[in-house]
């Protein structure tokens, strides 16, 4: 095969240099497939609980309820300013601009926007605001 290319281009190629090379390619390609699954895998700093169950999980209980859930407040209450890194991450929640682009469509198209718009994990985190009241205040 290799006298057929120098035949046919004339250029002359060294078959032990290109698998050096593509082994070099192989290995570094692994190490980036290696590294992007350590990133995603990689456990986030942990959400705060109280009795087994995680902020949002209380949070999600309250803001259904409507503030009727006294046990719900009481675990936030509990919680307290450790919760508040993630209410801060859940009121700055917003839209990504493909929802945007899709809201402006007609009809059924736009249902698929808003499906998870991030509309509830915003009035969890201003539910958990409300309940915390003057300990989240700077």
């Amino acid at each position: 095969m290799g006298e057929f290319l120098v035949f046919i281009v004339g250029i002359k190629v060294d078959y032990r240099q290109m698998r050096r090379g593509r082994r070099a390619l192989l290995i570094v390609a692994g190490c980036v497939l290696l590294a992007c699954a350590v990133w995603v895998v990689w456990p986030g700093q942990k959400e705060p609980e109280y009795q087994g169950k995680k902020l949002s999980e209380w949070l999600y209980l309250y803001v259904v309820t409507h503030g009727a859930d006294e046990g719900a407040a009481a675990a936030v209450r509990e919680i307290g300013t450790n919760g508040l890194p993630w209410l801060m991450r859940g009121i700055s929640i917003e839209p990504g601009k493909w929802r945007q682009v899709v809201a402006k469509l007609p009809g059924p198209f736009n249902r698929v926007a808003w499906f998870k718009d991030g509309l509830m994990e915003r009035a969890e985190a201003v539910g958990g605001f409300r309940i915390l009241r003057y300990v989240a205040s700077p």
